[in-house]
């Protein structure tokens, strides 16, 4: 007479579980608060995969904080950073010293905030096409990036590699459109 309330207890609990992320690494240790996966670590969650030399991650907040190397793969976004905090819950992150693309944009820059809907760059530079001294460039104090839709920016500079001397007060450009 008690399965049905033992069924329907359960189905609750199952209904508001939480996926937790896959993390692998050569060697790993614990503390209070997180545990530290180090020797070429890896963090799998949904469709993304953290890449690092170490990751730290504290289950209870649900935050990832990868150091070295970083790699993140996204679908067919790609992000590399020498650092980056990752919150699982709702898939913002923080970064220092970024290198990103979604072709045919490269962009780079000492910091990055954001997550799935956009992504602020902080001092960056964005070449149309593969980085090369003859390759469209842009550089801004701050840009931002919509996955898959646009990069816009205001008080740009636009040239060729890095002679940029043209100033753009605002700039728009839809990843799907052409260069110019």
């Amino acid at each position: 007479r008690f399965l049905p309330v033992l069924l329907i207890a359960s189905a609750s609990l199952l209904h508001g579980a939480v996926a937790l992320p896959k993390i692998s690494a050569p060697h790993s240790s614990t503390t209070d608060t997180e545990t530290v996966f180090s020797g070429g670590a890896r963090l799998t969650y949904e469709n993304l995969l953290l890449l690092a030399d170490e990751i730290h991650y504290n289950p209870k907040t649900q935050v990832a904080h990868a150091i070295g190397n970083v790699t993140l793969t996204r679908g067919t976004q790609r992000m590399l950073a020498d650092e980056m905090t990752y919150n699982l819950t709702d898939k913002t992150y923080t970064v220092k010293n970024v290198r990103a693309g979604e072709p045919p944009y490269y962009i780079s820059g000492s910091a990055v905030e954001g997550g799935p809907e956009s992504v602020i760059i902080h001092d960056a530079i964005l070449t149309f096409s593969d980085p090369n001294i003859l390759t469209p460039t842009l550089t801004a104090g701050s840009l931002t990036y919509i996955p898959g839709d646009s990069v816009k920016t205001k008080n740009a500079q636009i040239g060729v590699g890095s002679f940029r001397p043209i100033p753009v007060p605002s700039y728009k450009q839809s990843v799907k459109d052409p260069i110019f």
